[in-house]
């Protein structure tokens, strides 16, 4: 336990200048995590025997951040990133199968790998394209406020009330007083963001503090326990090992993998229209 509150008082504040910031270190930092937790999920599958192009998953894990980060600045011509990126990687692993001459577990190869390319970069990318909306350093914080205090809240509710098990095959600790909690926190920690606060300035509707609350809150157990399903599967406890105390970056920020690219749309088509 203090081996975790260790890790989280010297990252947190790191964190959270790059996000307000929103420079080239930004990139650097989301890029690299990224890339580390597609790599953690490639290994899951090594140590499961399931064989991937994870090569090409991995360069997917950096170019689809790096031009979600620069559409602007290098790519402009292109209109529809991180599709490009992710249509050129599906389609350069089918074609280099096809020159491999094998036809054993062909189904089984390009899944897998093409699992890890949508799972974790290219819906984790999207923390990089909420860069580009109206207050989108501000948006890329609250997505890791709202995680923070969701996690936060369903961990020691849990701890505290739990005694009805939410999903008990996949992730045993889990209970439903806790997962309510880590519904409740983030509608509450958007009023504070909202009113107290940097979006004062921000036109939020009263109804999509909640509306907006609540999903993230759901949407992001949801994305925890999509992470707890492989590992279940793979009969691993941690993804990873490089986050003392926390296991691997994959189990650190699986609730954000679901809750950025839902936070993206959800600004982009109802808040900043």
């Amino acid at each position: 336990m203090i081996s975790r509150i260790l890790v989280a008082l010297l990252t947190i504040p790191g964190l959270i200048l790059v996000m307000l910031k929103g420079d080239i270190s930004l990139w650097f930092v989301m890029t690299g995590i990224i890339v580390i937790s597609t790599f953690e999920f490639y290994k899951m599958l090594d140590k499961k025997g399931i064989k991937t192009y994870k090569v090409y998953g991995i360069l997917a894990s950096f170019f689809i951040p790096t031009f979600c980060y620069f559409k602007y600045e290098f790519f402009s011509f292109i209109k529809n990133e991180p599709y490009f990126i992710l249509t050129f990687f599906v389609m350069l692993t089918i074609i280099t199968h096809i020159f491999s001459g094998k036809i054993e577990e062909t189904s089984m190869k390009l899944s897998y790998t093409f699992l890890g390319i949508l799972y974790v970069p290219f819906l984790f990318s999207h923390v990089l394209l909420l860069k580009h909306v109206d207050y989108g350093n501000h948006w890329i914080l609250t997505a890791f406020l709202l995680v923070w205090a969701s996690d936060s809240a369903a961990y020691f509710i849990g701890i505290k009330f739990g005694k009805h098990k939410m999903s008990p095959k996949i992730s045993p600790k889990k209970s439903i007083e806790g997962g309510i909690a880590g519904i409740v926190a983030p509608i509450l920690a958007l009023f504070l963001i909202k009113y107290v606060l940097y979006f004062k300035e921000v036109n939020i509707p009263f109804i999509h503090l909640i509306l907006l609350g609540m999903v993230i809150g759901i949407i992001g157990q949801l994305g925890d326990l999509g992470e707890s399903l492989l590992k279940r599967e793979y009969n691993i406890k941690d993804s990873g090992n490089l986050l003392f105390g926390h296991g691997g970056f994959l189990d650190r920020f699986d609730s954000l993998i679901f809750i950025t690219p839902t936070l993206y749309y959800y600004v982009k088509f109802f808040i900043t229209k």
